[in-house]
């Protein structure tokens, strides 16, 4: 804003604002630097040329828009602050959950064992491979009709020659068919959320072996 002055006066010079701990300076240090200047422009105007009044609202109107878009910015800030902490509790009660998410590993325990598969469309059939850690096949399981979406299998740990395969980590693969044309099925594999993490308010889950995996990881809860 200018500041117009009749011959001889002098306008004190005016201190920088004060700027908070982003960098910026606040609403009110603006607020109080617009009225210095308003204040100093009204004392030093040309009284054959006085300041236009219209001219004094527009900004007047200009600094109470400053003020209610700080304040607002605060609100935004603290709602968030707010949302991000109710989030973390949210998460810390997952612990203790099987959750799905995206790889091909299953492990095989004394109780079997339970992985699951993500279709884009229905599917008339297919096959669930399973295979051990050298890449041999130790069973496979006929697919039945699907529809889209997320489903889930057992396996009782059974081999394809009749005996019962040890404990221990396996792998599987599927191959589905929608009206003879093959559909690309996404392998999901089972961890139970163990702990939850913190980190610039994002939070990740622990989920032992399968490790951390942010909450957009997880496809599904069980």
């Amino acid at each position: 804003m200018s500041v117009n002055s009749t011959a001889g006066a002098t306008a004190s010079s005016t201190p920088a604002p004060a700027t908070n701990s982003l960098g910026a300076a606040s609403a009110k240090d603006i607020q109080n630097e617009f009225l210095t200047l308003l204040v100093t422009q009204m004392k030093n105007q040309d009284p054959l040329n006085p300041m236009d009044s219209t001219q004094m609202t527009s900004q007047l109107a200009q600094i109470s828009t400053v003020q209610g878009v700080q304040d607002l910015n605060t609100a935004i800030q603290s709602l968030m602050t707010q949302m991000s902490a109710l989030q973390n509790l949210d998460t810390a009660n997952l612990i203790g959950r099987a959750a799905l998410v995206p790889g091909s590993d299953i492990q095989l325990g004394s109780g079997g064992a339970m992985a699951g598969y993500q279709l884009p469309s229905a599917v008339d059939g297919g096959t669930i491979t399973i295979r051990d850690g050298s890449g041999s096949i130790v069973q496979q399981i006929a697919l039945p009709s699907t529809a889209q979406g997320t489903s889930t299998f057992q396996w009782d740990g059974s081999t394809l020659t009749g005996g019962t395969a040890p404990a221990g980590h396996y792998t599987f693969s599927v191959s589905a068919t929608a009206g003879g044309q093959p559909v690309t099925a996404t392998a999901l594999t089972v961890g139970q959320v163990q702990g939850v993490s913190v980190s610039g308010g994002a939070s990740s889950l622990d989920l032992g072996t399968l490790g951390q995996k942010n909450l957009s990881d997880i496809v599904e809860l069980m």
